[in-house]
């Protein structure tokens, strides 16, 4: 069994350690405390993120509607543009046979 000397001085050595191991502590919560803050900062931040990631989804999905719209009026319009070119050179095939048949050309 130890005696009342060991005894305080084994306290006297725990508590210089203990002492020596808060200083090493103190700075660490500081940066503790700091990288929790960034920690909130950076959750605001993918929090946005993802509301911003939607929006754009949201756009796309509408930019997509847009073109395939687009893109049907184009066809559309390619399909009138046809008929009205063989419209058109029916009647100056038409309007050419009444001008030979008339003796104009």
């Amino acid at each position: 069994m130890l005696t009342r000397a060991e005894m305080e001085n084994a306290l006297i050595q725990l508590d210089r350690r203990l002492t020596a191991i808060e200083q090493i502590l103190q700075p660490l919560r500081k940066d503790v405390a700091t990288l929790k803050a960034d920690v909130a900062v950076l959750k605001a931040d993918v929090a946005g993120l993802k509301l911003d990631f939607s929006n754009l989804r949201g756009a796309v999905s509408g930019l997509q509607r847009d073109v395939s719209g687009l893109q049907r009026d184009v066809a559309s319009l390619a399909g009138e543009m046809r008929e009205g070119q063989r419209e058109l050179l029916h009647a100056v095939a038409h309007l050419t046979h009444r001008l030979e048949v008339s003796g104009v050309i």
